[in-house]
C-alpha cells in the first residue's frame, strides 16, 4: 500500500493508466513527431512522484517477474497477454492494482459511486471519455515486409489483417486500408507520414502472439505488432487480429468485468472502462478462461459476437438513415452515448 491513501491512489491512477493514457496532438504522423505518454510527463512534473512510486513491492516484482523484450531499443513489459507498458507506465500500473481492488471490494460491498463492469468495454481518457477515431474514417496501415522471415509469412499476415479489419467494418462504421506503398520500408519510430499505424514482426515477450494499440497512443507507439508464436498459435489466426484491431478501435478486455469468472482476475485493471452491453464471455475481446475456454474450437476462432457489434456501434455509430417526410422519427437507439462522451481522434489521410 505504502501509505496510500485510496483516493491518492485513484488519483495517481487516472493520471496515466488503465491502459496508459498519452497525451494526443491531433492526427498521426511521420517520425519526429514525437509525443510524450501521460506518464513520463506525470513524472516530469512531479519529480517526486518516480520515487514514491519505485517504493511499491507490486512494482518490484512486476518489475523482475513480467514477461520483457526491447522493441526498437526502448524495453517494454508485458502485462495482460498483450498490453506492453514501458517503465514509467509500469510505474503506475502497479501503483493503480491495488487501488482497483479496493475499488472492486466497495463495489461488490455496495459502495457508492463506484460502479461494476459490464459488456464490451470501451477505454476511458482521464476525464472519463471514450477515445475514438472519428466515426466513419479510413485508418491506414502499412505491413513492413523486411520484418517477416518469409514472402509467405508476409503475405499472410497481409491476408489476415484485411480480413481482421473487414470484420470490424461490417459491424460498424469504421473502415481499415492496407497501402502497400510503404511495406518495403524499414521499421521506425512511428508509422510512415500518412498512415495511421504499422503492422510488423517484432521479438515479443515470450509467448505473446500480438501487441497492438489503443487510439490515444503517442504516434510513436502505433504499432500492431506480430510475435513469432503468430505462426504457430492454434488460434484462428484472423481472429487474433480481430482481437487485436478492437484494442485498435478502443476497446478493452472482457474478462475484466465484474461478472466474469474469478478465474479470469489477472492483473487487469477494471476502473477507467465503460461498459457498452452485457457481458459476453464469448466477446472476440474476452480472454480464453472460464466460459471462453480454449478447449472450445468456436472460441479460438475469435469471432466478433452480436454482442461486440452492437457495442461497436455505440462508438462507431453508422449515419442514420433520412427520416422520409411526414414519418415518425425513428425510436432512438436505447445504447446511443451523447457526443460529450467521446473525444475523437483524428486519421491521418
Amino acid at each position: 500500500m505504502n501509505g496510500w491513501t485510496l483516493p491518492r491512489r485513484v488519483a495517481l491512477a487516472a493520471a496515466v493508466v488503465v491502459p496508459p493514457a498519452v497525451v494526443f496532438a491531433g492526427g498521426a504522423g511521420g517520425a519526429g513527431r514525437a509525443e510524450e505518454s501521460a506518464a513520463a510527463k506525470a513524472l516530469k512534473d512531479d519529480p517526486g512522484l518516480k520515487a514514491e512510486l519505485e517504493k511499491s513491492e507490486r512494482f518490484k516484482k512486476m518489475e523482475a517477474k513480467l514477461p520483457q523484450a526491447d522493441i526498437g531499443g526502448k524495453r517494454y513489459f508485458f502485462v495482460e497477454g498483450d498490453l506492453r507498458l514501458d517503465r514509467d507506465q509500469l510505474l503506475f500500473y502497479a501503483g493503480e492494482f491495488d487501488a482497483q481492488a479496493e475499488r472492486y471490494k466497495l463495489a461488490k460491498g455496495g459502495g457508492a459511486g463506484v460502479p461494476l463492469t459490464t459488456g464490451l468495454i470501451a477505454n476511458l481518457n482521464t476525464d472519463g471519455a471514450i477515445v475514438r477515431w472519428n466515426p466513419g474514417a479510413t485508418l491506414t496501415y502499412c505491413v513492413l515486409r523486411n520484418t517477416f522471415p518469409t514472402q509467405a509469412e508476409y503475405d499472410a499476415v497481409v491476408a489476415n489483417t484485411k480480413a481482421a479489419g473487414a470484420a470490424w467494418s461490417a459491424v460498424c462504421n469504421i473502415n481499415f486500408k492496407h497501402d502497400p506503398a510503404q511495406d518495403n520500408g524499414a521499421a521506425a519510430a512511428a508509422p510512415p507520414a500518412g498512415y495511421d499505424f504499422t503492422v510488423r514482426k517484432a521479438n515479443l515477450a515470450p509467448g505473446v502472439i500480438a501487441s497492438a494499440f489503443f487510439p490515444d497512443w503517442p504516434v510513436a507507439e502505433r504499432h500492431l505488432l506480430i510475435g513469432a508464436p503468430y505462426a504457430t498459435t492454434p488460434f484462428n489466426k484472423v481472429g487474433v487480429l480481430r482481437h487485436e484491431l478492437g484494442h485498435v478501435l478502443c476497446f478493452r478486455h472482457e474478462h475484466i468485468s465484474s461478472q466474469a469468472p474469478a478465474v479470469c482476475k489477472t492483473t487487469e485493471g477494471f476502473t477507467f472502462a465503460y461498459a457498452l452491453t452485457n457481458y459476453d464471455p464469448r466477446s472476440v475481446m474476452h480472454y480464453f478462461c472460464g466460459d471462453g475456454s480454449a478447449h472450445d474450437q468456436a472460441r479460438m476462432n475469435m469471432e466478433i459476437t452480436p454482442s461486440d457489434g452492437a457495442g461497436a456501434r455505440v462508438v462507431y455509430p453508422f449515419p442514420a438513415p433520412p427520416t422520409p417526410a411526414g414519418a415518425a422519427s425513428a425510436a432512438p437507439d436505447p445504447l446511443a452515448l451523447p457526443a460529450s462522451k467521446f473525444k475523437n481522434v483524428a486519421a491521418a489521410r
